[in-house]
């Protein structure tokens, strides 16, 4: 038999095409659009994340606020708000309220009341992005907020404090500055972080029972730099040239790497049963670190405590009874330790340059030997107990 020929490569290219337009044209819908206007086949921005604008239209004042949010929903600003006398800017009326303030100002005047006020006790609020100042009460006063959050934002130059929340808040990135009253004010459970609080003219930051405190800057306040109550964490504090105490706990506290320096009072004061390790507190007018009842001390030190002229400061000062101050590096204060109370266990710690005599004791404790290491390059000692100074 013959092999039939084989076919011409641009006709099996025209075969190939009309079988593919035709099953377009088998599968393909009309090309013609229908009748009418087109609709849009994408969703809004409003049915994707549903917000409401904070406007009079959408969110009316009353007459103690420009502007009211009654129920719950998210909310945001449109632009910058400027108070009147005897109003709030904004009052949070509902539970479950997200106020976004979009980058922009609410600036008060003269007379005005708070920037952002919550009223009746509320829960799961958030408030962020923005800054709120100058208004004649607090700038955000969440005092009946639970459960909620502020942050990030700044709150400058307030009457009253920056900012207070209720019970259970959680306050982050917040820079409170220049405000009459304390910078951030917590309630109890609360969690404080990354919070900056400088020249208000109270207290910087407080919490209450149980607060959590990370990584909190409080500078230049006109009384304590922090104050925090029973059972509170608190890491990485650094509490500055204040005029009062620097730090000020309740009983039962743990506090890790903190530092205290210049203030002028006391560093750091310590209520019954608190843990503090590997702190540092420098130049306070007053003592480094004054410590209550069965506290346990270690790994701090405490370098030129005692500035003031009309108190004698020390490194370390134990008020109370049953306390345990073991490993730390005293230097250059007034006197290195004064050991009153009774019963209290000073074992391991090292001193330098302190003022005579080294360690004041009134009371009867038990203190590991003081040894005089000074002067002897060769000093060698079988005693694991003993205080070193040198």
């Amino acid at each position: 038999m013959k092999t039939p020929p084989s076919q011409p490569r641009h006709l099996l290219v025209a075969v190939a095409g009309a079988v593919i337009a035709a099953a377009v044209l088998v599968y393909a819908g009309p090309l013609d659009p229908p009748a009418g206007p087109v609709a849009p086949t994408m969703k809004t921005l409003d049915q994707v994340e549903p917000r409401t604008p904070v406007n009079a239209t959408n969110t009316p004042g009353d007459a103690d606020s420009l502007f009211r949010i009654s129920a719950p929903g998210s909310y945001y600003l449109t632009g910058n708000i400027t108070g009147v006398a005897a109003k709030h800017g904004i009052e949070i009326a509902a539970s479950g309220v997200t106020l976004d303030l979009m980058g922009f100002e609410l600036s008060g005047v003269p007379g005005s009341l708070s920037g952002i006020f919550v009223s009746g006790t509320r829960q799961n609020l958030v408030i962020f992005n923005g800054t709120v100042q100058g208004w004649g009460q607090k700038g955000i006063d969440a005092t009946n907020a639970q459960a909620s959050k502020v942050g990030p934002c700044n709150v400058p130059d307030n009457g009253d404090d920056g900012c207070s929340c209720g019970d259970g808040c959680q306050v982050e990135n917040v820079a409170a500055s220049g405000n009459g009253g304390t910078g951030v004010a917590a309630a109890d459970s609360a969690k404080l972080e990354q919070i900056r609080a400088s020249g208000n003219g109270r207290k910087g930051i407080t919490g209450g029972r149980s607060t959590t405190a990370i990584n909190c800057k409080s500078d230049g306040n006109t009384s304590d730099g922090c104050t925090f109550g029973d059972g509170s964490n608190i890491a990485g504090l650094i509490a500055s040239n204040n005029t009062g105490t620097g730090v000020l706990t309740g009983p039962n506290c743990t506090i890790t790497r903190c530092t205290t320096i210049g203030n002028t009072a006391d560093g750091l004061s310590m209520g019954a049963g608190c843990r503090i390790t590997d702190g540092t507190s420098n130049a306070n007018g007053g003592d480094g670190m004054q410590v209550g009842d069965d506290c346990y001390v270690t790994d701090c030190t405490c370098d030129g405590n005692g500035v003031s002229p009309t108190i004698i400061g020390s490194g370390i000062h134990t008020t109370g009874n049953g306390a345990h101050i073991d490993g730390n590096h005293m230097t250059d204060n007034e006197r290195g330790m004064i050991i009153a109370g009774a019963g209290n266990l000073v074992i391991r710690n090292t001193f330098s340059g302190n003022g005579t005599p080294t360690i004041v004791v009134t009371g009867t404790h038990t203190i590991g030997e003081a040894i005089n290491a000074a002067g002897n390059p060769g000093f060698q000692s079988t005693n694991a107990w003993a205080n070193l100074i040198y």
